[in-house]
């Protein structure tokens, strides 16, 4: 049958129906997520399951391996330890082989040494007795030596002293020669500078006459010419003959 509606019906209808087709869309998307989330979430716990047995595999085949380790450890340490064992009882063996030796060559040793020890004495003995003597005899040789070197001794004293003697007096001679022969230099020297002085004080005398007379001259022929110049200036002075030198230069003149 027909159904007639109002617009506002028809549009509030297909709302709903949109509605319920968008929940039924949104129902359906949930349950793929929910379905994706499991099915995720076992991947993941089975990649764990099968990480953990590896892992566990790996952890037995290590403790197998560390097993095998700490065996073979053990084995080789109860090799070790018998080896030393038997290293121990060569080495006491050995000590005990090396003392027996020792104490035997000890004994040998002392033996030995007593014997050198009765040489040495023996040869100290001899050594001392040779020594005394040599002793003796450089005591004696020393002696005469030393009253040979004594007497040496007082002669080349003896004659250091006569040389001595002889050169003070061949000094003394070559002395008193050449004092002698500086006297005689030194007189003659002081003739000769004692003439020197003679004549050095006649020539500078003489130079002192010859520069007195000209200063005495120059001096009267000062005075000449300033009382002639000053009878000159006197009212008829020119007619006036004041001056013996215009004198004569006058006659010599006329003549």
């Amino acid at each position: 049958m027909d159904v007639k509606c109002s617009l506002q019906n028809y549009n509030e209808y297909r709302k709903y129906l949109r509605q319920m087709h968008a929940d039924r869309i949104k129902k359906e998307l949930t349950k793929e997520n929910r379905l994706f989330v499991e099915r995720r979430a076992l991947r993941f716990a089975e990649d764990q399951a099968r990480k953990e047995a590896e892992r566990l595999k790996e952890r037995e085949k290590l403790a197998i391996e560390r097993q095998h380790l700490v065996q073979q450890r053990l084995l080789q340490e109860k090799l070790r330890i018998r080896k030393l064992e038997e290293r121990t009882y060569r080495t006491t063996r050995r000590l005990k082989l090396l003392k027996f030796v020792r104490r035997e060559e000890q004994r040998l040793l002392n033996i030995k040494r007593n014997e050198r020890i009765e040489q040495i004495r023996q040869k100290c003995k001899i050594a001392a007795e040779i020594a005394r003597r040599k002793v003796i005899d450089t005591l004696v040789d020393w002696k005469k030596k030393d009253k040979a070197r004594k007497k040496n001794k007082e002669k080349r004293l003896m004659n250091i002293a006569q040389q001595k003697q002889k050169d003070m007096e061949e000094r003394w001679t070559k002395k008193w020669q050449f004092q002698e022969k500086n006297i005689v230099k030194q007189k003659i020297l002081l003739q000769r500078i004692d003439a020197r002085r003679q004549k050095f004080i006649e020539d500078y005398n003489n130079k002192i006459n010859k520069e007195t007379v000209k200063m005495k001259r120059l001096l009267d022929d000062a005075k000449l010419f300033t009382n002639c110049y000053m009878k000159r200036r006197l009212p008829d002075g020119r007619k006036l003959v004041c001056c013996k030198k215009y004198l004569k230069n006058n006659m010599v003149n006329a003549h």
